[in-house]
């Protein structure tokens, strides 16, 4: 699936293919932004979306997060 994903604060735009280890300028920034993360940003895997609309960053490992609430997850057909 193609996402397109806006940092709200920052106005910067991500379009890419939600495949695995597709989102390595994303996945930094996303990491880089959290308080605490046991996530590591060069094996992210993708982005995962739960059936209540939650966005989650996950790694290779299992691991996720939170995607932050500033950050717009838009699916692109």
């Amino acid at each position: 699936m193609i996402l397109k994903v806006t940092n709200t604060k920052t106005k910067k735009v991500w379009i890419e293919d939600n495949s695995r280890h597709a989102w390595s300028e994303l996945a930094i920034e996303i990491v880089n932004g959290l308080d605490h993360s046991g996530l590591v940003w060069c094996d992210i895997e993708c982005l995962i979306h739960s059936d209540d609309g939650t966005w989650y960053i996950l790694d290779e490992c299992g691991h996720w997060e939170y995607v932050p609430e500033w950050y717009k997850i838009e699916g692109v057909k």
